[in-house]
């Protein structure tokens, strides 16, 4: 196996020369002329339409971001400013008269961003240009809660310390006796991989050894080495050597706090000699259970199959995408299921409703298989090979058998109407098609 070695900079952290101007922006206490947070509205509160400009002095940030059905990119919430990733959000900032030099900005945890044209997670910048563009890297919706702007001729800026630990017990010992939050560097082994993104970050923990009862520190949707993202679980293979950086925080969560690295963490050193990495599945070329398909993205395939499955649940219907999203099973009341999202009909054709599809019919199902966050799912536009409609059965299996048409609900229909949705049965077949 080959060892990675990562050589990189240090974040640059803001300082101040007496002749430098500063400006912050604090969205947790105003919306900066924004449409604001009206806690009678909560979750209605309307979205910010973009661009949307604010300013501040002589300083200038533009909100960008793409439009769908749901809202922009960006929305004043409780607790600041908060980006919607799916959507694309970024902030453009520039200064009148002079060239931006400095931005620092604070975020719930979750909000990452990174310089335009770059993958890596950062939480300041420092440089000299007119404007500069940050876009969001995040995968989940999180509030940014304050940017602050630096310009001036002496403006300089210093090498943010990093704080290095000896192991990953000192570092735990160090948050849960109080420690603030700060920028770390910690070396371990990799203890066991968790979840990987979908914008290709991967939970794992590492501790000082893979004994069973090792202290462990869990990395939260960390990127790989020099911040680019994971494709695939098998990326990091327990025992190996790591050496990771990012900010090191304790998570205050409903369950109790835990000692981990934040989402802008990076891999410095990566050192797998000795592990056999597991061998990674080719596409099946045969039809597969759901039972199967969940083994083989458990062994770290992501890519096109064809699924067969029962309907055990039907999540609803997306008007926008005319697609549906639903879950089958092997069987009735089995545990393994695997979760169609935003699928499409019959060779792809679009859905009308949540009631062209009936729970109990037998599918087979053609897409991208992938692991959402620890979910194994058929990924947006799969297809519906087959639709069974549960009830029709006893029907003759003969291939030269007439036509007979069902609705959707398993009845049969003797004058099926024009641009009606039916199923058809022809000896052992059946279809799903609109009636032209």
């Amino acid at each position: 196996m080959k060892k990675f070695l990562l050589s990189i900079a240090a974040v640059a952290a803001l300082s101040l020369a007496a002749n430098a101007t500063e400006v912050t922006f604090d969205f947790t206490t105003s919306s900066y002329g924004l449409t604001p947070y009206d806690a009678d509205l909560g979750n209605e509160t309307p979205y910010i339409e973009t661009p949307a400009t604010i300013t501040q002095g002589d300083v200038t940030i533009e909100l960008n971001g793409e439009t769908t059905k749901d809202g922009t990119g960006w929305r004043m919430w409780n607790d600041g400013l908060r980006e919607y990733y799916k959507r694309n959000p970024s902030f453009t900032v520039s200064v009148k008269g002079t060239n931006v030099r400095g931005v620092e900005w604070t975020v719930v945890s979750g909000a990452t961003f990174a310089l335009e044209g770059t993958e890596q997670n950062i939480t300041s910048w420092s440089g000299d240009q007119a404007s500069v563009t940050f876009v969001c890297t995040a995968t989940a919706n999180k509030a940014v809660k304050t940017i602050k702007v630096i310009y001036g001729e002496d403006f300089s800026a210093t090498p943010q310390e990093v704080k290095e630990f000896a192991s990953v017990t000192a570092a735990v010992e160090y948050l849960e006796n109080g420690g603030a939050d700060v920028l770390a560097k910690v070396s371990g082994v990799v203890y066991s991989v968790d979840k990987l993104g979908n914008s290709g970050g991967l939970s794992y923990y590492i501790a000082d050894s893979t004994a069973e009862n090792a202290t462990t520190l869990q990395v939260y949707y960390g990127k790989g080495l020099n911040g680019d993202p994971f494709q695939s679980k098998n990326d990091l293979l327990v025992g190996a050597k790591v050496t990771v950086q990012g900010t090191l925080t304790l998570y205050k969560g409903a369950n109790g706090n835990t000692p981990e690295f934040a989402d802008d963490t990076i891999i410095l050193d990566y050192d797998a000699t000795g592990i056999d990495a597991p061998e990674v599945p080719g596409a099946p070329t045969d039809i597969i259970t759901v039972a199967e398909a969940i083994e083989l993205v458990n062994k770290g395939y992501q890519g096109t199959a064809s699924v067969k499955g029962i309907i055990s649940t039907i999540e609803g219907y997306d008007a926008n995408y005319k697609s549906i999203s639903y879950v089958i099973v092997d069987k009735e009341g089995d545990s393994n299921s695997l979760r169609i999202y935003s699928g499409k009909g019959l060779d792809g054709a679009d859905f009308t409703s949540e009631n062209d599809l009936a729970v109990g019919a037998t599918v087979v199902v053609k897409g991208e298989l992938q692991d959402y966050k620890g979910t194994v799912e058929m990924n947006y536009n799969s297809v519906i090979l087959s639709y069974e409609a549960a009830g029709i059965e006893g029907i003759e299996a003969d291939s030269n058998a007439p036509a007979v048409y069902y609705n959707l609900q398993g009845v049969k229909v003797q004058n099926p109407e024009k641009g009606g949705l039916y199923i058809i049965r022809q000896g052992n077949k059946s279809v799903k098609t609109i009636i032209r």
